[in-house]
């Protein structure tokens, strides 16, 4: 359970995570949907669009992390669709009881809950469709392989080509592939070059790794840690953190 909470939190507390929830609260207080501008005041907006932004990207990382969790490699149509209705339930009706505790608007300012549902669904999924068009233009940046892979032709024969981390470590390099692991006479730096299109990513100063080998990810004291097959653990440092979370590796 501590470790499901450390990765909500993570993901909640992400910087893009934080930039959405401001973004989407300034506007909507500056723009005042469902006449909160006339009926409310500045201070009032502001808490009350603050907080109902926040209760939908908790929720909504809520839904996700569960489907992750509960919905092993889904079908991504599938899984928006549970999702959204997961989401759009649970969001509809902590709305209205949040209005109707916090702030007594007249009824017919806001909409019926099955209205309400039904906007938090089309909302969910455009920005899973907006997520999933995002994903597909950077793939071909990420996970095409080069014509030439250059750095394959380094491995020994007894690795393999599934190759899975590469870490860096003072003049050499510790590869690991899904048959072993070895160390190899270069640069970090001149393999992140040639590592480019072979599917994967940089999560740390000393460590690349490839997407398709990362089958897990634990949140320990602020800090995320990725699981690839075979159990090896490969630290994310901070300045890699929001790129890794975007790119789905937690």
């Amino acid at each position: 359970m501590k470790e499901v909470l450390r990765e909500l939190s993570g993901s909640v507390f992400a910087r893009v995570r934080l930039i959405v929830w401001a973004a989407v609260t300034v506007i909507c207080v500056l723009s005042g949907p469902f006449r909160s501008a006339e009926l409310l005041i500045l201070p009032e907006r502001i808490s009350f669009w603050g907080m109902i932004t926040a209760i939908a990207i908790i929720w909504a990382n809520v839904v996700l992390l569960a489907s992750k969790k509960l919905i092993p490699q889904p079908n991504k149509l599938v899984a928006s669709g549970l999702e959204s209705i997961v989401f759009g339930l649970g969001f509809a009706l902590v709305l209205k009881a949040l209005i109707s505790t916090f702030y007594p608007l007249p009824k017919d300012v806001f909409a019926p809950i099955w209205y309400l549902f039904a906007q938090a669904v089309v909302f969910y999924l455009a920005v899973a469709a907006v997520k999933y068009i995002i994903s597909r233009e950077k793939l071909p940046e990420v996970q095409t392989p080069l014509q030439d892979p250059t750095f394959l032709k380094r491995l020994p024969d007894e690795l393999g080509k599934s190759l899975m981390r590469v870490s860096g470590q003072n003049h050499h390099i510790e590869v690991q592939t899904e048959a072993g692991q070895d160390r190899i006479l270069m640069r970090f730096t001149d393999a992140l070059d040639e590592l480019e299109g072979l599917g994967g990513m940089r999560v740390h100063r000393s460590h690349w790794v490839c997407q398709s080998a990362v089958v897990g990810a634990v949140q320990e004291n602020g800090k995320v840690i990725l699981t690839l097959k075979g159990g090896t653990q490969v630290p994310v440092s901070r300045s890699y953190r929001d790129a890794a979370l975007e790119a789905g590796l937690f």
